[in-house]
Order: structure tokens, then C-alpha cells, then sequence
């Protein structure tokens, strides 16, 4: 019995069938063992997983160049919340768990939040990277949110995604927890040749086209939709008139 082929792999074997690869088509056309495709799997989420760490780590620093520019005009004071580390360089290692990526105080309001990116998806869950290891280290991120949060700061989760240069700040923390999937944006493709267009189901921020101030205006996106989700009883929680 042939084996289903995906598009993507048939558009694959047509690729090489046409450039003489006969060979390579064939060998893609042949059903692979299911440890074979286990470790294929595994190389393909691996050669992702680093993509997204490289393009999250030039989002953080673009972030934390932003929220520098904020703290030198005035508007806030931030720290990172990586754990102190030990060692040789080339060979240092954490010695405490880390909390999440900033925290700053703005308006008197403390504020916390993690960087995720993500790539070609419209939800997000703690179980999209995977990696048990790198999903349980998620999870205790959220969760020192949610304290953060009860002790009246905002908290949330920065998702961006690079294709877009786009980032959406996810506040249902709980809904995280519960295993449940946030719906982050839905793309509706127009027709006669119109671009595709994002149509957000979280708060979004772009990058600024100002050559002046921050890159990303993450700031004033946090206290604007970050005041409605403190505590009840919070001075913060409405704007003061």
C-alpha cells in the first residue's frame, strides 16, 4: 500500500524528479521506519526550535533597547529577570531558576512579562514548543506570573511573531494553565490578488517607523490594557481622571 504523501513532500519529489534527482525522489517516495521518522521529527522541531530562539533573542534585544529609551526619558525603571549564573566563560552555569524576561515599575504600577515567539500560528498553548523540558519551564514562568499579578502588578506574556514583525500581548494566563489554547491573531485572504489581512484576537503592537524613541512602544501597551486585568480592589486598576 503507497503511503499518503503530504503536499509539501510531493511537491518535493516532483522538485528533484525534474532536476535528474531520481534517486532522491525515490528515497522520498519510500515509507520511512517509525523510529526513522521519529528521529526526523525530532531533527526538524530541533532545527525550528533554534530558528525561533535565534529570532527570540533579536526580539528581546529589541525590546530591552526599547524599554532603555523609555527608563532614560523618564517613564519607567526595568531589570532583567535573568537567574545569576557561575563558571568560566564557555562553561558558566545558572545557579537559580529564572523568573521571567523584564520587570519594570511605570505609573507606580509593577509590571512583568516573558517573550515568546512563534511562527505561522493562530493559537498559542503551553505545549506549542514541544520539548517537555521547555513546556514545563513555561509553565513555572506563568505561574510566577499569576503570583505576580495577585500581588498587584500587570502580568503577561509577549507573543511575536517574525514573519510579521508583529506582537501580541496575551493576558489569559489562566487559560494557559488550564491547558487551553489563546486564539492570537486569524489571517482572512482576500481575493484578486489583495494581501492577506491580520485580523488580532489579542491587544498588537508593531514596530514603530519613527527613527526617534522606542522600536517597540511596549510600554504604554501594557499600562493600557494591563489596568483592567489588576485586582479589584488595586488603586491602578481604572485610570485616574
Amino acid at each position: 500500500m503507497a503511503a499518503r504523501m503530504s503536499r509539501k513532500a510531493l511537491e518535493d519529489v516532483l522538485a528533484r524528479s525534474r532536476n535528474g534527482d531520481v534517486a532522491g525522489a525515490l528515497d522520498l517516495m519510500t515509507p520511512k521506519p517509525r523510529r526513522q521518522r521519529s528521529l526526523i521529527q525530532s531533527a526538524t522541531k530541533s532545527r525550528q526550535g533554534r530558528a525561533a530562539q535565534q529570532a527570540g533573542g533579536s526580539f528581546q534585544t529589541e525590546i530591552r533597547e526599547s524599554l532603555r529609551l523609555e527608563a532614560d526619558a523618564g517613564a519607567c525603571v526595568w531589570a532583567e529577570g535573568n537567574p545569576r549564573v557561575r563558571g568560566a566563560p564557555g562553561a558558566m552555569f545558572p545557579v537559580e531558576k529564572a523568573t521571567v524576561d523584564f520587570q519594570l515599575l511605570a505609573a507606580n504600577i509593577p509590571i512583568a512579562f516573558d517573550c515568546k515567539t512563534f511562527h505561522s500560528l493562530e493559537s498559542w498553548t503551553l505545549a506549542t514548543v514541544g520539548d517537555e523540558i521547555e513546556v514545563e519551564r513555561h509553565r513555572r514562568q506563568v505561574e510566577w506570573l499569576m503570583s505576580f499579578r495577585k500581588q498587584g502588578g500587570i502580568a503577561f506574556l509577549l507573543l511575536y511573531e517574525p514573519k510579521r514583525a508583529r506582537a501580541w500581548l496575551c493576558f489569559a494566563l489562566q487559560t494557559l494553565l488550564a491547558g487551553e489554547a489563546v486564539k492570537i491573531r486569524t489571517l482572512t485572504r482576500e481575493q484578486r490578488g489583495i494581501p492577506s489581512r491580520v485580523v488580532d484576537h489579542l491587544p498588537a503592537i508593531v514596530e514603530s517607523p519613527r527613527m526617534l524613541g522606542p522600536k517597540w512602544p511596549i510600554l504604554a501597551a501594557a499600562i493600557a490594557h494591563g489596568r483592567k486585568t489588576l485586582p479589584l480592589d488595586s488603586l491602578f486598576r481604572e485610570v485616574t481622571p
